[in-house]
């Protein structure tokens, strides 16, 4: 996809959830986590803790938001997103990021923000669609690289995708997921072939601190089947 077509699309989208939205009041919220480790779709992103947060900004249908990942550990990630969800209907939701990650070097202050080069910038942009009817047990998830740094060795555009069947569930007055994620096309980000990358269990809770402030907690059991590697991952935050 060509990056004036992507770039009109996405102004389109923005446009229509903003006159959607322009009389609803905002509700802003900030959500701040701690983590025992960066773990995402199958990839370990950090293996130290990490301080992440979101700061969001929701306009009835529609939500822009900031997120801020860094790890306690000098030079081991850094990442800024800028993401946008908006919900076409109360079961279907589309959400677009920008991720800004450090990739492997000390920190994403040594990349130029401001490169938009599909060669050489340092931002991917991101489409999800995620589904889910009513109070269903059952969720969705299809996710795809549309543009930025995620070339194959030609120097195009892989579109990497992904794949995530979700089982929700309660015991007791925890919140449990079980969950399977796969990668869809062969030489992707994610993996060389199609296969299962991301499959667990998660668990989360609330601890009541007084009437006006809760900790959510959280633990997560994750297996990449394609790199035969195993995780718990452990959580805080509000």
């Amino acid at each position: 996809m060509k990056k004036h077509t992507l770039i009109a699309i996405l102004l389109l989208w923005m446009g229509v959830g903003y006159t959607n939205v322009s009389q609803a009041q905002v509700d802003v919220k900030i959500k701040p986590t701690l983590t025992s480790r960066h773990y995402w779709r199958g990839i370990m992103v950090s293996n130290s803790v990490n301080i992440e947060t979101d700061l969001q900004f929701n306009f009835s249908r529609f939500q822009l938001g900031f997120y801020g990942g860094y790890a306690l550990e000098k030079g081991e990630y850094s990442e800024f997103d800028i993401h946008c969800f908006y919900n076409i209907t109360n079961n279907l939701r589309l959400s677009i990021w920008d991720f800004y990650a450090s990739r492997g070097k000390a920190s994403i202050d040594e990349y130029d923000y401001f490169d938009f080069d599909r060669l050489t910038t340092n931002h991917l942009i991101n489409a999800d669609l995620y589904y889910r009817r009513g109070n269903s047990p059952i969720s969705l998830l299809w996710s795809t690289f549309l543009w930025g740094c995620d070339l194959d060795t030609d120097g195009d555009q892989r579109y990497s995708s992904y794949f995530e069947l979700d089982y929700h569930f309660k015991v007791g007055t925890n919140n449990l997921t079980i969950f399977a994620g796969a990668n869809v096309f062969d030489e992707s980000a994610y993996a060389t072939k199609t296969a299962f990358v991301n499959v667990g269990i998660s668990c989360q809770n609330h601890i009541k601190i007084n009437d006006n402030f809760k900790l959510l907690v959280w633990a997560k059991v994750a297996m990449n089947p394609e790199k035969k590697t195993s995780n718990l991952i452990f959580g805080i935050g509000i």
